[in-house]
């Protein structure tokens, strides 16, 4: 396959995980919101019960210490998308263009294994005891709830295969030329 031709390939893969992800995103992003203004009710509603009806919530820390976590995971890969985690773009300027080049290769090869790392050790690897992560926390139940650690846990499976995909399209787009090589995080402009 030439060059042009695996160029062409790589431009409609790179449209395609776009398209993707752009719909990902804004569900992503409506999520973290909801979670967050879910968050704040839940607190609220606990501090007028503590204070003004003398009576606790039992489930409501553990709400908002489970909402806080998928809010975290979450905006791991909202933060790379819109290039907002902490880099050293300045000395990545300095540098000649044929290692910044590499370095932004680099970089979203590394997201990209941190994305199937979280994926791979969450949901496939198996423990000498034949369970994943996943199954063994399945059988736990939280304190308050009652909300089976699963489903807490689950942010990791979910925020890993969205970097994994965001990361391979911030790869592909660069592979067919079109991403500039200091916009690491598929160039997303937040």
């Amino acid at each position: 396959m030439d060059t042009l031709a695996a160029r062409a390939a790589a431009a409609r893969i790179a449209r395609l995980t776009a398209w993707v992800l752009r719909r990902a995103d804004r569900v992503v992003e409506v999520l973290i919101v909801a979670l967050f203004g879910a968050i704040v009710v839940v607190g609220g509603l606990q501090v007028f019960c503590r204070y003004a009806l003398n009576a606790s919530l039992g489930w409501s820390e553990e709400f908002q210490r489970y909402g806080l976590i998928w809010i975290v995971f979450l905006s791991l890969v909202v933060g790379y998308r819109c290039k907002a985690h902490l880099g050293m773009e300045f000395l990545l300027l300095k540098m000649p263009a044929m290692l910044r080049t590499s370095m932004a290769w680099f970089t979203d090869l590394l997201w990209l294994a941190l994305g199937l790392a979280m994926v791979l050790f969450t949901v496939v690897y198996r423990t000498p005891a034949g369970m994943t992560f996943l199954a063994s926390v399945g059988r736990q139940s939280s304190a308050g709830m009652g909300l089976r650690m699963d489903w807490v846990y689950a942010c990791i499976v979910v925020s890993g295969a969205y970097l994994t995909l965001a990361a391979f399209h911030s790869l592909i787009t660069r592979a067919g030329g079109e991403l500039a090589v200091s916009a690491p995080g598929g160039g997303r402009q937040c």
